[in-house]
């Protein structure tokens, strides 16, 4: 999992006028958030379903966050 960047969008701030932050997912391995995703329900797995193994079904983003 790498560190990704963040910034302060100030045209969003602005137009909903609040604080509004970017987080740059698309500097992952994968270019994708749903590596991260996917790595935080691995790691909610419990024992026993660990031991049974993961499938998952995708033809993009997904899938490869899973394999990673």
């Amino acid at each position: 999992m790498v560190r990704t960047p963040f910034a302060q969008s100030l045209t969003l701030s602005s137009m909903v006028g609040a604080e509004v932050w970017i987080k740059f997912e698309n500097h992952q391995f994968t270019a994708s958030f749903k590596e991260r995703g996917a790595l935080n329900r691995l790691l909610a797995l419990n024992e026993s379903e660990r031991k049974r193994g993961v499938v998952a079904v995708s033809a993009g983003n997904h899938a490869q966050g899973v394999a990673y």
